[in-house]
């Protein structure tokens, strides 16, 4: 399973769809990377080595930045649409019962963390939603559901001032293993439905985007960007066209000697060439290129 600075990371996820992305507009309380001192997100760590946080927080990082992570594996968004039993705790109850309560009091009383020094990244790479869906009939229809919790999410994130959100869209996981694996097993919609379900979350995205956008209230909000299904696009089709890929020689199986479902104490340095540890998880050179993509679409240039 796949497993918050108030510049809103709000890492959701929009497919490469036909529909253009919307340029980004600085706000007044954006002041740039070089001004944030407190990352907070929501991203396991089976990435065998270190994520995409990691690379942003020590290697792509123009200031000390303290990350505080709230992840968990399994993580879905909403217990009432696609959470397993026994995954808790949700991105909801991440941000609302755990980074809220804990830092929304700080960061509007004691200003530690503010709205020009915050970055939130309030969902990374949501791919349990889509994979603990997939088998239900309303694997596609469940979706506008789950952006129900993400517009109340905003609201409370807004209450105690984030501003500045960067939302990237997903890749294709009709290419991960867990799926493709599924489609040779004999399931010959998993590829087709999959491809569906990010097509809806990735239009649900854009208006999300745009509300948070033209609501008068939040007129101050910056939004960024990062194309993350070019991204992975790119190394699908040749890991050497990114410098952090390069030595990945294996795109679509997972590492045959790790576990099934990757942890975050093993680490398996055999497998380095796969681009997949597991079923779900990338390893940690396409996290690399993942936190160059952002810092570039952050700061407008890479590090």
């Amino acid at each position: 399973m796949l497993s918050t600075t108030l510049l809103v990371i709000l890492v959701l996820a929009r497919a490469n769809t036909a529909v253009s992305i919307p340029t980004s507009k600085s706000g007044k309380f954006w002041k740039g990377f070089a001004r944030i001192d407190y990352l907070f997100t929501s991203q396991w760590r089976s990435s065998n080595r270190p994520n995409w946080v990691d690379y942003m927080t020590t290697t792509f990082n123009q200031s000390k930045i303290n990350s505080i992570n709230y992840a968990f594996p399994g993580a879905t968004t909403d217990e009432k649409t696609t959470s397993a039993p026994l995954f808790r705790p949700t991105i909801q109850t991440q941000i609302g019962q755990q980074c809220l309560r804990q830092w929304g009091p700080q960061f509007v009383i004691r200003g530690s963390s503010n709205s020009d020094n915050s970055l939130f990244v309030l969902l990374a790479f949501p791919g349990n939603d889509i994979v603990n869906s997939l088998g239900r009939n309303d694997s596609v229809s469940v979706i506008p559901k789950i952006f129900e919790t993400y517009d109340n999410l905003i609201e409370q994130l807004y209450a105690v001032g984030g501003r500045n959100l960067v939302f990237n869209n997903l890749p294709d996981l009709s290419k991960a293993p867990i799926i493709t694996v599924a489609a040779a097993n004999g399931s010959s919609m998993a590829v087709k439905t999959v491809k569906r379900q990010i097509k809806v979350w990735n239009e649900q995205v854009i208006s999300l985007v745009d509300r948070n956008r033209t609501r008068s209230k939040c007129h101050s909000v910056t939004i960024f960007e990062p194309d993350m299904y070019s991204l992975f696009e790119d190394v699908y089709t040749d890991p050497k066209s990114h410098p952090e890929t390069a030595s990945i020689t294996n795109t679509r199986n997972p590492c045959p000697v790790a576990s099934p479902i990757s942890n975050a104490v093993t680490l398996y340095p055999q497998c380095v060439p796969y681009l997949f540890i597991d079923q779900i998880h990338i390893q940690s050179p396409m996290h690399k290129a993942i936190a160059r993509k952002m810092v570039q679409e952050i700061t407008g240039e890479a590090c």
